[in-house]
């Protein structure tokens, strides 16, 4: 973790490296950034963006997917603001998975565009 000091405002930003590395490219401090790749030692500058607790819970590695024993199908579900949203029921876990993943896409698309 790194300390920066605005003496302007008396202010101290204590970062962490990936923080640091935005904040040398971009100028600014951001209290949250996110590894859009999810790899947390990836600091390159193309694989961050500013993110908020709801976009980073987002990326997190999470397989969205279970098999129903009962109806023998494949459930895609995601959370959002704490409330279970259904995406679908599949005939396989392929399919399943790719839903997942591009309503997760938009999800945090959306969620960009609101910061």
């Amino acid at each position: 973790m790194l300390c920066l000091i605005d003496n302007s405002i008396n202010k101290a930003y204590y970062l962490y490296a990936h923080q640091f590395a935005w904040y040398v490219v971009n100028k600014e401090c951001v209290s949250m950034i996110d590894h859009i790749d999810g790899n947390k030692t990836n600091n390159k500058i193309s694989n961050l963006r500013v993110a908020n607790k709801s976009i980073n819970g987002l990326n997190r590695a999470s397989n969205g997917v279970y098999f129903c024993k009962r109806g023998k199908k494949y459930i895609a579900n995601i959370m959002n603001n704490y409330k279970h949203i259904h995406i679908g029921t599949f005939s396989t876990h392929e399919e399943a998975k790719k839903e997942y993943i591009k309503y997760k896409e938009k999800l945090i698309q959306w969620k960009l565009q609101e910061l």
